[in-house]
């Protein structure tokens, strides 16, 4: 119940940095 809370908070961060940094999506396992 929680972790789907948390997955989904991280996933919208995650596209929005995504966003502003485009150069993380060849290494986004990193940042985990």
């Amino acid at each position: 119940m929680y972790q789907q809370m948390y997955q989904q908070m991280y996933q919208q961060m995650y596209q929005q940095m995504y966003q502003k940094f485009p150069h993380w999506q060849k290494r986004p396992q990193k940042l985990r």
